[in-house]
């Protein structure tokens, strides 16, 4: 239905993001065709959360390294060799959806046959927990497109060039921090385990060693980042102020993504311990209140690198507020003390 939706008004919603001639009529054709393959990456999502029920992490991960392997692969061939452009990056992430669609079923069914009929008693002893838990994470993971959908606008006003510059650099990061995705799915995983098994000091052992990880993990994809930008610069054509947005998201992406992506590990605590609701208000501090006025801020003092700079703040900002309040959230079951802190 939301697919569907969106499918419907897309020419309204471009408008609304500032898009105009060509680059709008590129971005209808680009939704046309990416939008309606939500609903098998739903599918495939919904498969990995039962591998992680089951309490197998390891493929859950495996089924997200693949998809985005088959990005890596797929998205240039189909965009420079193949000459597509845009079309290219369209087909290649409807295929990428399609492949992770097709292992987690693969992992979900074939190997662990979780997949039975419903019935109206399952369904009313579910409904209960799943509104009490995955309503609140369903509106939290709405921030972040939400977000994006902002910082286009921003984006917008400095013309063409700087929106498919921007446009590079969200595929980038996709691909770049993918580790770190893969890392948010199969944590949940984990402190759901060690909750279930009472070994509460493991919470807070897993939650450390998982922002450490965090860190760890984006100041190494920073530094390729930083040494490979004049490929990249020069791979995807991009010249003048597109050269500049593009040098802007290596730039700042390291560091920032390092304390961003403490965000992930903030929400699978928040989620699988029982508080869902502090996931929501964590993402849309961030999307919802910070990254416009900062984004707006930074734009008019760095122009089209400041969106990305703009970005970087409100990220790293919310993101060390979040992890230090889930820590002490976790710190408070780990270590037996009133859980409700």
């Amino acid at each position: 239905m939301i697919a569907l939706t969106v499918v419907t008004f897309r020419h309204q919603m471009l408008d609304l993001a500032g898009a105009e001639g060509e680059t709008k009529e590129m971005a209808a054709r680009y939704l046309f065709w990416t939008v309606p393959s939500m609903s098998f990456m739903a599918i495939g999502l919904g498969s990995m959360a039962a591998l992680r029920a089951k309490g197998d992490g390891k493929r859950a991960m495996f089924v997200t390294l693949t998809s985005g392997s088959v990005s890596l692969f797929v998205d240039p061939a189909l965009i420079i060799w193949a000459g597509l452009g845009l079309d290219g990056a369209a087909l290649a992430l409807v295929i990428s959806r399609i492949v992770l669609t097709g292992t987690a079923l693969r992992f979900a069914i074939g190997t662990h046959d979780l997949l039975a009929r419903p019935t109206l008693l399952a369904i009313r002893e579910n409904l209960k927990p799943f509104l009490k838990i995955a309503l609140p994470a369903m509106i939290a993971q709405l921030s972040t497109p939400f977000g994006s959908f902002l910082l286009t606008g921003v984006m917008a006003q400095f013309g063409d060039t700087a929106v498919a510059a921007w446009a590079v650099a969200s595929r980038l990061y996709v691909m770049a921090f993918g580790g770190i995705f893969a890392l948010s799915g199969a944590i949940g995983g984990i402190f759901g385990q060690n909750l279930g098994a009472k070994k509460f000091d493991r919470l807070w052992t897993t939650y450390r060693d998982a922002l450490i990880f965090c860190v760890s993990y984006a100041l190494i994809v920073w530094v390729i980042l930083i040494m490979t930008t004049p490929l990249i610069v020069r791979g995807f054509g991009l010249t003048g102020i597109g050269a500049e947005v593009l040098r802007a998201f290596t730039i700042t992406t390291g560091v920032a993504q390092g304390l961003m992506g403490m965000v992930f590990v903030t929400n699978a605590a928040f989620n699988t311990l029982g508080r869902p609701g502090r996931s929501m208000i964590v993402n849309w501090s961030r999307d919802g209140l910070l990254m416009l006025p900062v984004a707006w801020w930074a734009a008019g003092l760095w122009g089209a690198p400041g969106v990305l700079y703009g970005q970087a703040i409100a990220g790293s900002v919310v993101g060390v507020l979040g992890a230090l309040w889930a820590g002490r959230f976790v710190k408070t079951i780990a270590f037996g003390q009133n859980a409700s802190a």
